[in-house]
């Protein structure tokens, strides 16, 4: 955990591509941006500019790299947590408008779903949820919403290479993850996507997922 120090702050919005664009320090980079974003509001064009850095492909590299032993989980969890921090700031703007760089942070929230990050966007999806309700319709985060099911459908299911509780800490969130969820899907919507999700079960002679599902379902 860094100090906040405000001078150290402005040395490095001051040379965030520089940073970000040599190998031996970007992860350290992206750790500190972090740290700063935390503590206080970044100044636009620092923030403008680390997105860019994020969405650039950075994310999915990284995590290619620690899969490959190129990088350790330290190095991916500092991007990862860095475009949480700078998704979550800006959760009620991503969809109004949905602009291509707002797509691609969306994009990366959902990649991370699928990775040993997976429950610290937790936080993100519910909170987007929540905010997609007063844009529009009321149903504009549905396309994306609609995806984050099956992952955490999935992402709930035990297997035997798990840690007893460290799934079942995850299954609770989840469940709260998806009573958001619930508060924006229309229930035909809902029905729709876990049955296709238990289809592909049943094919798999599943019976532990479908268990997962049953319990999901009686919290919408």
């Amino acid at each position: 955990m860094y100090t906040y120090d405000s001078n150290l702050a402005d040395i490095f919005t001051a040379n965030v591509c520089r940073f970000f664009a040599n190998p031996g320090t970007v992860w350290t980079a992206a750790d500190v941006f972090n740290e700063i974003a935390e503590w206080t509001v970044l100044p636009k064009t620092t923030r403008q500019t680390l997105s860019q850095i994020v969405t650039s492909g950075l994310v999915q590299e990284s995590y290619h790299l620690y899969l490959a032993s190129s990088i350790g989980i330290d190095a991916f969890t500092s991007i990862s947590f860095l475009a949480r921090t700078l998704a979550e700031a800006e959760v009620e703007k991503l969809l109004d408008p949905l602009t291509p760089l707002n797509q691609k942070f969306l994009e990366i929230m959902l990649f991370l779903l699928d990775t040993e990050m997976s429950s610290r966007t937790f936080n993100f999806w519910a909170s987007f949820a929540e905010a997609s309700v007063d844009i529009g319709d009321g149903h504009q985060g549905d396309f994306w919403l609609q995806q984050v099911l099956p992952k955490l459908l999935e992402k709930s299911v035990w297997r035997d290479d798990l840690d007893y509780e460290e799934w079942s800490a995850y299954r609770a969130d989840v469940v709260e993850v998806f009573e958001a969820i619930c508060e924006v899907l229309e229930r035909d919507t809902l029905n729709s996507v876990v049955t296709e999700w238990l289809d592909a079960v049943a094919r798999k002679e599943d019976s532990e997922a479908k268990v997962v599902v049953s319990i999901l379902s009686e919290k919408c």
